[in-house]
C-alpha cells in the first residue's frame, strides 16, 4: 500500500491488478475441479441407487422368472435426477443406471459380473424403470 500526494491511504490501480489476476488464475484452477467432484458425487449416487435396487430384486425374484414390478416400485426410492432399469439378463436379472441431468454421465451396469461402466453388457429390454 502506497500513499497518495493527499495523504489518504489507498491501493494503487497495479496492486488492484494484480490480486484480480491472481484470483482468476485460483478460479480458473478450482472451478474445474469442483465440477468434476459433482459429477463423481452423482455417479457415487447411480451406484447406490444400483446396488439397492438389486437388492430388492433379489428379494423379489421367486424363481419363475417374474417380479413383482407393483411391489418392487413401491419398495425402492431412487435418487432425484437418476434413471434406473431392471432388465431380464439370460436366467438372471440386470440393473442399468445413469444420472439423467449429467449430458456425460457414463451408464453403470450390475450384474451377475459386478458393477461395470459398460452399458452393452445390459442389452434386455426394461421390465421396470424409475
Amino acid at each position: 500500500m502506497s500513499r497518495r500526494p493527499g495523504g489518504d491511504p489507498g491501493f494503487t490501480l497495479v496492486e488492484v491488478l494484480v490480486v484480480v489476476a491472481v484470483l482468476g488464475v485460483l478460479a480458473a484452477i478450482a472451478v474445474p475441479v469442483l465440477l468434476g467432484q459433482r459429477a463423481r458425487a452423482l455417479e457415487t449416487t447411480v451406484q447406490a441407487d444400483l446396488r439397492s435396487v438389486a437388492f430388492a430384486v433379489a428379494q423379489a425374484d421367486d424363481g419363475s422368472g417374474t417380479l413383482d414390478t407393483d411391489r418392487l416400485r413401491d419398495v425402492v426410492v431412487v435418487s432425484p435426477g437418476n434413471v434406473v432399469e431392471v432388465a431380464a439378463d439370460g436366467d438372471a436379472w440386470c440393473v442399468r443406471g445413469w444420472h439423467d441431468g449429467v449430458v456425460d454421465s457414463r451408464r453403470w451396469v450390475l450384474d451377475r459380473g459386478g458393477l461395470d461402466a459398460d452399458d452393452a453388457r445390459c442389452a434386455g429390454v426394461a421390465v421396470v424403470s424409475w
